[in-house]
């Protein structure tokens, strides 16, 4: 449904044909809702510009202090 969160988990960038990682553009394609995905090693994520925009996130944002 509109609005609804787009949750994803366990993405391979090795199995992907073009072996990349999806970026903000490539989930941006997902106009209605946010799209946040974990790689399959769970220390990956990618966000659509929604989500980054749900949580806060801009071009003026830092990165946080220790990560």
């Amino acid at each position: 449904s509109r609005d609804a969160w787009v949750l994803g988990r366990g993405w391979d960038d090795e199995k992907l044909r073009e072996h990349r990682y999806p970026t903000r553009d490539d989930l941006d394609l997902a106009t209605s809702n946010p799209v946040f995905l974990k790689r399959i090693c769970g220390h990956v994520a990618v966000a659509n510009s929604a989500a980054l925009s749900i949580a806060g996130i801009d071009n003026l944002s830092t990165n946080p202090s220790g990560g």
